[in-house]
């Protein structure tokens, strides 16, 4: 039993070793080949500012209307172009028990 248990443990310190060992493609060696650095700029998905033109408050306000109210507006700030139809507020406005 004991002589098992060290031959497990003599193995498994063996392998341990290998895999510490350096191969060929080891970059900590001098003359290993190192793939060369990729430049990535961090600027790639930058949109310039582009001014917006002004709408109709009349516009506006519909759109909101239909959005679900100002905080399902904030719900959706992720994609301004496609607003979605937000689930319907409970009865009551939505502020009910608010005010205590």
């Amino acid at each position: 039993m004991k002589r098992t248990m060290l031959l497990l443990l003599a193995a498994a310190a063996g392998g341990a070793a290998y895999a510490q060992s350096g191969g060929a493609d080891d970059v900590r060696e001098p003359q290993a080949k190192v793939p060369p650095p990729v430049y990535q700029s961090a600027f790639q998905d930058y949109r310039p500012y582009r001014e917006q033109e002004p709408a109709s408050w009349r516009e506006v306000n519909e759109e909101v209307a239909r959005i679900g109210g100002h905080i399902d507006v904030m719900k959706h700030a992720d994609s301004p172009d496609k607003p979605q139809k937000a689930d319907k507020p409970a009865a009551g406005g939505g502020h009910q028990g608010m005010h205590r």
